[in-house]
């Protein structure tokens, strides 16, 4: 339930940060934008002497948010219009989304553009663009003639993505700066959350996290490859595009296995091999001579990259019905989230003779959605598997009870609570094995487990609701018990050693094994700090054990707290203890 509520607190943060527009525009006393959706006309072909010749081309209405463009032509698109708005300011041609290589002009003056005359492809890529218009035009009266030459290479599809806008260069610059910022800010999160799976894979042994590390790594390199510094960074205008194609393809070949694992499927043999095609494909947009080869294999990775999302959903939500699992359902819904904002910007209608969505704004807030939906659930059984390994590390293995870690710590922390006032008053009960290892010998090692178990099990038994019961040695055992004075501390310490007595007798009828215990209550006074009371506890024991064995005793705080218990200061384990080494080391 938790992980649900931050997971819609999430998407709500999301949302909140998408709705304003990414051409919202910073001053609006100034002119407003002239936005370039209607009016558009169209021709294919390259006239003889270039953008001087168009009027020897044929031009049709056309909207260029819809209507899709010819694979592998060039297409002129233009249009009509008043600058007169502006009076003369510093303005600039947008477009966030402009499909392929683009020759712009103004006037039949080039104001900008990535490809050239034959058209290159190299140049395509996927970054918007920024024209500034040449002044002694904008100052000039009258209409204006915007034309954009268009290669559209081997995808066809519309060519713009997002209306372009006529705007003063301050806004667009800022505009340009917010998309940038915000590139940045996910970037540097898909790539944190990576670098946290990644270290947290070197210990968890788990395919599914270093997946999804590499994962969100390909999400980030991605993401970077959209930012307009590349655009300015004096790279061959192919990076962007090459490096784009290559974190693509390193998603799809690591997404769904990753997705497979986290609801505890194990993943299709298909979806290795696809996923090593997929590879394939990015490696080649690193060494490939020309882009546009890569179109045929994009078109088949895609198509099978459609069919396993629908497949592993299936799977899954089937998987999280059967099992209960709240996880798996918020799996699948991220996964659906994030498969549709990336069906969405990938812009597949074209590929398989469909239109583009127009807008890709919602493609976006899907993906970012998606990817935090799933990286949380990721995340959350991270944080599962270090509660587990948490308490494993705190866990003796034999016996199921907490070990000598688990008992410091607890100590410490009781300790300092109780210093401060905000802790009850709480005592130690030392138990001891009497004669153990002469059964041990006898009768053997196992024998001499399965007596722990049995005395593990008694203390377990025997202590209330908010004691720690732990075993700190072979044959030695301790119980932190709450809100107890030394006379109750006595009792319940004489529980503790009846209850073992009678698992001994049960388990080793025939010999003289039994308990002593020793007990001590801690007072913030004496005990300046943890071992302090487990030295008072452990005088208690070998008191008991002084006298007879097989009984149970206080410390009655005759001796300092320095004082040293004769033949326990051989004892290593108490030495580092007083010496303030480990938990211990903590003073009031």
């Amino acid at each position: 339930m938790r992980l649900a509520k931050t997971a819609l607190f999430a998407i709500g943060f999301l949302l909140a940060l998408s709705a304003p527009s990414v051409f919202a525009a910073t001053d609006v006393t100034g002119p407003q934008p002239l936005i370039l959706n209607q009016g558009w006309e169209a021709a294919d072909g390259d006239p003889a002497d270039g953008v001087a010749g168009l009027s020897a081309l044929r031009f049709s209405p056309i909207d260029p948010l819809t209507g899709p463009g010819p694979r592998g032509t060039v297409r002129w698109y233009r249009i009509r219009l008043d600058l007169s708005r502006f009076r003369g300011e510093p303005v600039g041609f947008a477009v966030l989304g402009l499909r392929d290589v683009d020759e712009t002009f103004l006037e039949g003056v080039r104001i900008g553009g990535l490809g050239s005359f034959p058209p290159n492809v190299e140049s395509a890529h996927l970054l918007s663009r920024l024209y500034p218009l040449p002044a002694s035009l904008t100052a000039q009266p009258g209409e204006k003639t915007l034309v954009i030459r268009v290669w559209h290479g081997q995808r066809g599809g519309t060519i713009f993505r997002f209306a372009p806008r006529i705007e003063r260069l301050s806004v667009l610059y800022a505009w340009r700066s917010r998309i940038d910022q915000g590139v940045t800010f996910f970037a540097g999160i898909a790539l944190a959350i990576a670098i946290v799976l990644a270290l947290f894979a070197l210990h968890a042994r788990r395919l599914e996290f270093p997946l999804f590390a590499a994962f969100a790594l390909f999400l980030a390199l991605y993401a970077a490859t959209l930012h307009s510094g590349f655009a300015t960074s004096g790279l061959p205008r192919s990076t962007a595009f090459r490096l784009g194609v290559f974190a693509g393809a390193g998603l799809l070949a690591v997404y769904l296995p990753a997705l497979c694992m986290l609801v505890r499927i194990d993943p299709p043999r298909r979806y290795w091999a696809f996923g090593a095609f997929s590879l394939g494909i990015g490696l080649l947009a690193v060494v490939a001579p020309d882009p546009e080869l890569l179109v045929i294999p994009l078109r088949g990775q895609l198509a099978i990259f459609l069919y396993s999302l629908i497949d592993i959903f299936v799977f899954a939500l089937l998987w999280a019905a059967v099992r209960g699992r709240r996880r798996a359902v918020l799996a699948s819904v991220g996964h659906v989230v994030f498969a549709a904002g990336a069906i969405i910007l990938a812009d597949v209608g074209p590929l398989f003779g469909g239109v583009s969505v127009s807008n890709p704004r919602w493609g976006i807030l899907l993906l970012v959605t998606g990817f935090f939906i799933l990286a949380m659930t990721f995340l959350a059984a991270m944080s599962d598997q270090m509660g587990r390994f948490r308490v494993a590390a705190l866990t003796d293995p034999a016996t199921r009870l907490w070990n000598r870690a688990a008992l410091f710590e607890e100590i410490a922390e009781k300790a300092d609570a109780r210093r401060r006032g905000r802790g009850e008053s709480f005592g130690l009960v030392l138990l001891d094995l009497d004669r153990f290892k002469e059964w041990n010998d006898r009768h053997g090692h196992l024998a001499g487990d399965k007596l722990l178990v049995h005395v593990a099990r008694a203390l377990q038994d025997a202590s209330r609701p908010g004691d720690l019961v732990s075993r700190y040695g072979g044959d030695e055992f301790a119980v932190i018990i709450e809100d107890v004075g030394i006379e109750t501390a006595r009792l319940v310490a004489e529980r503790f050693h009846k209850s073992v007595n009678t698992a001994i007798a049960n388990e080793t009828s025939d010999t003289v094994v039994s308990a002593s215990a020793g007990v001590s209550v801690f007072r913030p006074e004496r005990h300046g700090s943890a071992s302090a009371l487990f030295q008072d506890a452990d005088r208690a024991l070998y008191k008991a054990k002084g006298e007879g064995r097989n009984r149970v005793a206080e410390y009655s705080g005759e001796l300092s707290p320095s004082a040293a218990t004769p033949g326990r200061d051989s004892n290593p384990f108490l030495a580092k203890l007083t010496k303030g080494s480990g938990f211990f080391s903590k003073e009031g």
